[in-house]
């Protein structure tokens, strides 16, 4: 075929058509004539696609001709393009294609382009153009960007900008954070840490350890906690050593060591209980088992009772007992969560009761209200009522004389409390 040029193309065409594949020279001969001189490929593009809206074989070889066109004729060009299919796929294809080659050598024309649109799919072209130029100039691309007057594009593309120049530079963007709008700082640093300790924690743990605040919407623990879920599953031994002795930390220690004990749940229980149970804790202060517990609650609630009684007395006992709570009520054991009562040490009770009362309210108030006659004693059926009342202000879900039935199961401490939260809204439970 490529040899026998002194063969017509019909010719050529026979004797594909006898080898069973005629396709192999029509895409000879166009390419031959692609090739030439062609002062219009708008004429070879109307004459091949006649009859090819849904010949997907044919569009990577339309692609080669589209991308001549556009580059003898600029960018209008494919507006023809676009226009020759009725297939919106078909559209958003070559859109694409084209734009991402344009956007290699010229990413701001490319993004011109791109904006005019405003119909789904092909409004997305706008984010293929971000990411290809993200690859060669992310700074540009974000001052092109920074241009744009829709307010809530602009912040859409400065996302894709920001995860696709994280993603490929994850170092050359902290030298960048100037640049970068402050309300996506954390989106950059979780991102770009990310990307390091998917590679070296070490190295993700000492660019945590040395950065300084940036301003609203990040915080460091948010990127240690990066750090400590790509490093734990790598080297247990390392990572504790970095949280408990890096000095780079600072006052964000305390939160990282829980956060690392709980997730360390997943990997060694007993190393996690042991890693929490050694954390100084201050006297008001929670210690890091408390969380452990917790994590655990969510998946085997009896050994989770097992190991509640190694966690320290006070608020860190509190806590424990409180996660537990929220996890029987949160899986509808409710009458598991009443019983626990008789269990807790008597100045944790009531804070679990508060806890599993104001959660039950939320979930199933017409089944707190079902349970009040069952409750283990009459502190623990008005702290419930309590509650109750408090979650139907609006007479939402008792009848008015449920509601007075419910009122008569009031201690004067518990009546006192409805009586205030009237003039103003009663905290709610930090679960």
């Amino acid at each position: 075929m490529q040899e026998r040029t002194d063969l017509t193309d019909a010719e050529r065409r026979e004797i594909a058509v006898q080898l069973g594949n005629e396709q192999i020279a029509i895409n000879l001969i166009y390419m031959e004539k692609l090739s030439e001189s062609i002062d219009d490929p708008r004429l070879l593009w109307n004459e091949i696609t006649k009859g090819v809206q849904n010949d997907s074989a044919q569009f990577e070889f339309l692609l080669q001709i589209a991308y001549v066109w556009v580059e003898k004729k600029g960018l209008q060009a494919l507006d023809q393009v676009i226009t020759t299919f009725e297939n919106s796929p078909t559209q958003t294809w070559f859109l694409n294609a084209i734009l991402r080659e344009v956007a290699q050598s010229t990413p701001s024309d490319a993004l011109q382009y791109a904006l005019q649109f405003d119909r789904y799919p092909l409004i997305e072209s706008n984010k293929i153009v971000i990411q290809e130029w993200a690859t060669s100039d992310p700074k540009a691309a974000l001052n092109a960007i920074s241009a744009i007057s829709k307010e809530g594009l602009r912040d859409s593309l400065t996302k894709e900008l920001i995860e696709a120049w994280a993603t490929d530079r994850p170092r050359e963007i902290f030298a960048d954070m100037e640049s970068i709008p402050t309300r996506f700082t954390k989106l950059v640093t979780q991102t770009a840490i990310s990307q390091i300790a998917e590679n070296s924690p070490q190295e993700a743990a000492s660019v945590v350890s040395s950065i300084e605040e940036w301003g609203r919407g990040y915080r460091k623990v948010d990127a240690a906690a990066t750090v400590v879920d790509h490093w734990l599953a790598r080297d247990i031994d390392a990572t504790l050593d970095w949280i408990v002795s890096d000095p780079g930390l600072g006052a964000d220690r305390s939160w990282v060591r829980r956060y690392a004990s709980f997730s360390l749940v997943d990997y060694d229980l007993e190393r996690a209980m042991q890693f929490a149970l050694e954390q100084p804790i201050g006297e008001n202060e929670t210690g890091p088992e408390a969380w452990v517990v917790g994590e655990l609650a969510r998946k085997d609630m009896d050994r989770a009772l097992e190991y509640m009684a190694q966690v320290r007395d006070g608020p860190t006992k509190i806590q424990a007992y409180k996660s537990v709570g929220f996890e029987l009520i949160e899986s509808r054991q409710t009458d598991a969560a009443l019983k626990l009562v008789q269990q807790i040490p008597e100045y944790a009770k009531g804070q679990y009761l508060s806890q599993i009362f104001a959660l039950w309210t939320d979930l199933d108030p017409t089944g707190l209200f079902e349970s009040l006659d069952q409750m283990p004693s009459a502190a623990v059926t008005s702290r419930a009522a309590l509650y109750l009342l408090i979650e139907n202000r609006r007479g939402e879900y008792l009848t008015s004389k449920q509601n007075e039935k419910v009122i008569d199961f009031l201690n004067d401490e518990d009546a006192k409390v409805l009586e205030r939260s009237k003039m103003r809204a009663l905290p709610r439970v930090n679960f």
